[in-house]
């Protein structure tokens, strides 16, 4: 499994205590050794590693727009690269005031982001044979 790093120092640095790994412009960073690791919890994070290429993809168009539109290089070349975790923030936003900024710990997994790779992650083929690309986009609002 290329771009999975187990019994990562980074990820222990980064994460708080309750979290087990993280997935970062495609590369996914587990705290434990790969025996600690169930395969359903490597799919879900192999299914953000696709959420965040497809974002990827659509940072750069967006991006290109800013670009020509405005010429402000910085913004756009930001939102290329973090075009994910900007539209995961804004559906967070949304959630958090639909919440009345009562933050608890299961809002995020109201992300669509979040209930594509839930919903999915026992599924082994999802990858491979069922997933149409862009699919999180199903999940908006949900």
């Amino acid at each position: 499994m290329k771009n999975v790093y187990f019994n990562s120092k980074f990820a222990r640095f980064i994460l708080p205590k309750k979290y087990a790994c993280f997935t970062l412009f495609g590369k996914t960073f587990f705290k434990e050794n790969k025996d600690f690791i169930k395969e359903n919890s490597i799919n879900h994070e192999k299914i953000h590693a696709i959420q965040q290429k497809e974002c990827l993809f659509l940072g750069f168009i967006i991006s290109t727009l800013i670009l020509t539109i405005t010429q402000t290089f910085w913004i756009a070349l930001i939102t290329f690269i973090f075009f994910f975790q900007i539209l995961y923030g804004i559906e967070l936003f949304i959630l958090l005031v639909k919440n009345k900024f009562k933050f608890n710990k299961y809002l995020y997994k109201k992300i669509s982001f979040e209930l594509e790779a839930s919903e999915n992650e026992n599924d082994m083929l999802y990858l491979k044979k069922e997933r149409q690309p862009f699919s999180w986009i199903n999940y908006i609002g949900c």
